[in-house]
């Protein structure tokens, strides 16, 4: 009974072959995706709207955090944002996100510690969230 599938990453994450075959069973492919992973995560937090004004962000290149993060996000009417470790400012497409919704977010989780995720760039993301940028 499945007549519509979406597919999250560019073929490099789910090939156009797989793509293919789901379409080949009668079913409507819609794909989202983006330059990075960071892009990706960008794309689906816009098509989420009841969920852009409570973020989850989690770091985007070690998969456990985020993976045990997007069931809680969605749990709780969040969306999962993918950020670099290191720096906010190296997933600039997750840093514009955070900037276009501005003071519309209500409240921000951060998914690992002090290790994994900056405490700084924790702070950057409210601040752009309270328009400080």
């Amino acid at each position: 009974g499945v007549t519509n599938a979406t597919i999250i990453g560019g073929p490099a994450a789910v090939s156009d072959q797989v793509a293919s075959q789901i379409a080949a069973m009668g079913v409507t492919v819609t794909r989202i995706a983006g330059a990075d992973r960071y892009a990706t995560s960008a794309a689906v937090a816009s098509q989420i709207t009841q969920a852009q004004d409570r973020p989850w962000l989690a770091i985007g290149n070690n998969w456990p955090d985020a993976l045990a993060a997007g069931p809680a996000a969605a749990e709780a009417g969040g969306d999962l944002l993918l950020v670099d470790g290191t720096s906010l400012a190296n997933s600039s497409a997750s840093q514009s996100w955070l900037t276009q919704q501005g003071t519309a977010i209500l409240d921000i989780r951060v998914v690992g510690g002090p290790d994994v995720l900056s405490p700084l760039d924790a702070v950057r993301a409210t601040r752009i969230a309270l328009g400080e940028s």
